[in-house]
């Protein structure tokens, strides 16, 4: 009896080992193929040069403008508004004791000049956040080229082919060419080829969507491109392929219900896309990407 009872011991700790191993070979298995650092840091990089584009829009188009130019700024700009209104009233009141009808002629002349001044104290703020803005789109663009030459080699050995490096250099060279010139729409265009260029590389690694996600991207710039310029049919075409990024999405993120989620509200939003096209309206456009963009944003 006390041997049956020690086989069957051992027949059982036998089991439990085994057991234990093929837990362990199934949670090796499970381990993701997923992108390195270097090409994430280099696609953000990028997207923050297209973030601080749309950014300096809204600065133009006096959308949200009191939160980009700052509150230390606002401050001393409603503070040199005042201080020039009352210095004018004074002078105004001295020249009405003197002449009641020049006093009232030269009163609208001082409101007139203090009008002028608050504009051109606002314009001077705007100007000033515009250009830190492309200071920070710059330093994005460095820090582009730094990390993409610490991945390229990797990307070669991983086995992509030298046209796909080249193209990506060339698209990443127009976006540089158009930073230097300052053209916003040109850096939209050339920055969204640049994400374009980038899914061959996330497809290199078989979990990763963010080369889909990528796509997406470029499509949804593209539309904002032609919508501006009344291209509706262009416009159209570049959002009506964008649910078969989307359908290989759902596929590598089926576990994940957080991220399917936010899936199901980029799909929801993108089948409405088109119907602002003939409202021909550039705040809407804008509004339309920076929303896409975001949801986007937060499926990486």
């Amino acid at each position: 009896m006390k041997y049956r009872k020690l086989i069957f011991i051992l027949i059982l700790l036998l089991l439990l080992v085994g057991c234990l191993d093929k837990n362990q070979q199934n949670k090796e298995v499970k381990v993701m193929d997923k992108a390195p650092d270097k090409l994430s840091s280099f696609t953000g990089e990028i997207n923050k040069i297209l973030d601080n584009v749309g950014k300096i829009e809204r600065i133009e188009l006096d959308i949200d403008l009191d939160s980009e130019m700052g509150d230390e700024s606002l401050e001393e700009a409603q503070k040199e508004s005042i201080g020039e209104g009352e210095q004018s009233s004074a002078e105004e009141g001295q020249g009405g004791g003197k002449n009641q009808g020049g006093g009232q002629e030269g009163g609208g002349g001082n409101s007139q000049g203090t009008h002028e001044h608050g504009s051109s104290t606002e314009d001077k703020n705007k100007e000033k956040k515009v250009k830190e803005r492309w200071k920070e789109i710059d330093k994005s663009l460095e820090n582009g080229y730094i990390s993409w030459s610490d991945y390229e080699s990797e990307a070669l050995k991983k086995g992509i082919s030298k046209d796909r490096v080249t193209e990506l250099k060339k698209s990443i060279n127009l976006l540089a060419k158009a930073i230097e010139d300052r053209k916003i729409i040109d850096v939209y265009d050339y920055g969204s080829q640049v994400l374009l260029n980038l899914k061959p590389f996330y497809d290199l690694y078989k979990d990763e969507y963010r080369g889909e996600v990528c796509e997406i991207k470029f499509r949804i710039y593209q539309y904002y491109i032609h919508a501006l310029n009344n291209n509706k049919e262009e416009a159209l075409e570049q959002v009506n392929s964008i649910d078969e990024n989307l359908n290989r999405i759902r596929l590598l993120l089926s576990d994940d219900k957080k991220k399917l989620e936010e899936l199901d509200k980029i799909s929801s939003f993108l089948e409405n896309l088109g119907l602002s096209l003939d409202e021909n309206s550039k705040r809407v456009f804008m509004l339309e990407k920076d929303t896409t963009i975001k949801k986007l944003d937060h499926l990486e």
